[in-house]
């Protein structure tokens, strides 16, 4: 019994004796982040650790078979509240996996990871029912750099894009994970998608004078991921205007105010995307006329980038059981004539001239 505790106390002392490894916190970028790359294809990743040590560096290395660059490693700056920061210039691609290593005062090194960041394009989704998970079935992509992301937390809750996405109101099927697929594939980099589709809302709740504002949180969605934190909003709404008899001139004011609103608030020209939409089974054409002709006022004024007509894909060939909110066929085929918008005014060639872009008195990378 003796023996027993001279071995344990001698244990115990020189289990003492050893180094205590410093606990390294990661505290951005998040698992799945993807960065709005720049007009030079690339993004500044920023890296902010929490770590005891005398100093740290970070890197970011290319996974296999994802097109990109790795990144060497790279100083970090210590701050006087024991956390570590610096950016990363990343070009865009991924996934990156982000390494850090924090060296002690006695030389002895810690390390953490984050598994998948990326740089490419990030969207943000806004409208009715239609732009949310309100179909049938769930989706969910089948690329797996296509991410959803919660856009009004700082952290973001980023995570592979499938339905119903954090975040985006609606317990079903949206068109925007195989949309994400048909991007990723094509542009050959992650995509980022996050926004809200809040059903039976019309314009009159979205404007920033409006009862409920709720451009309000787009664009404290949208700044909190900095500068440009996304490529474009992508607008999906108008069926409740059609049923509320809102005139087309009304209908272009109320958009024109939004956008010009979410300018302003983030510093910078955000460009828009607006689909033509209007069609509920109830409403009198004439009244879903009015409403489309407003969104055509959009584009022709140079206010937004023209959008997919949906207003054709009815019935029960492309609608569900509701026949309001699309099956699978027409989900599919929402998210393909996005694609092909966004492909023919947005990245055709030569790609990303969007210079004087709608919504844009500037160039809008």
């Amino acid at each position: 019994m003796l023996h027993l505790l001279v071995t344990l106390s001698l244990a115990a002392v020189l289990l003492a004796a050893l180094p205590v490894q410093a606990e390294v916190t990661v505290l951005s970028p998040p698992d799945y982040r993807v960065f709005q790359r720049d007009a030079q294809n690339q993004a500044q990743v920023p890296v902010k650790v929490k770590a005891d040590g005398a100093a740290a560096t970070a890197r970011l290395v290319l996974l296999p078979n994802y097109v990109g660059e790795s990144v060497d490693w790279t100083q970090l700056t210590a701050n006087a509240d024991g956390t570590f920061s610096g950016a990363l210039p990343t070009k865009a691609g991924g996934w990156y996996k982000l390494e850090v290593q924090v060296t002690d005062a006695a030389g002895q090194v810690t390390t953490a990871e984050i598994a998948h960041v990326g740089v490419g394009e990030v969207f943000f989704i806004a409208g009715q029912s239609n732009a949310g998970a309100y179909g049938n079935p769930p989706q969910k992509s089948t690329d797996d750099r296509v991410v959803s992301f919660i856009p009004w937390e700082v952290k973001g809750h980023w995570s592979p894009c499938e339905d119903p996405r954090p975040g985006g109101w609606g317990r079903g099927g949206s068109p925007w994970p195989h949309l994400g697929d048909l991007l990723a594939r094509s542009l050959q980099m992650p995509i980022a998608i996050g926004g809200w589709g809040l059903g039976g809302s019309g314009t009159s709740e979205w404007v920033p004078d409006g009862p409920k504002a709720y451009v309000k949180g787009l664009a404290r969605g949208v700044a909190l991921w900095g500068k440009p934190g996304a490529r474009m909003v992508l607008w999906h709404q108008g069926e409740t205007d059609a049923a509320s008899k809102v005139s087309a001139e009304e209908y272009a004011r109320r958009l024109t105010t939004m956008i010009e609103y979410v300018n302003r608030e983030l510093g910078y020209n955000l460009p828009w995307m607006v689909a033509q939409a209007s069609y509920a089974r109830q409403t009198p054409e004439e009244d879903r006329e009015a409403v489309r002709a407003g969104q055509r006022l959009l584009w022709e004024r140079g206010v937004a980038f023209q959008g997919p007509l949906t207003d054709d894909l009815i019935g029960p060939l492309y609608r569900s059981h509701d026949l309001i909110h699309f099956n699978q066929l027409g989900l599919t085929t929402h998210a393909e004539r996005w694609f092909a918008m966004l492909w023919a005014q947005v990245y055709a060639d030569p790609p990303l001239q969007t210079s004087q872009s709608p919504g844009s008195s500037a160039t809008s990378h």
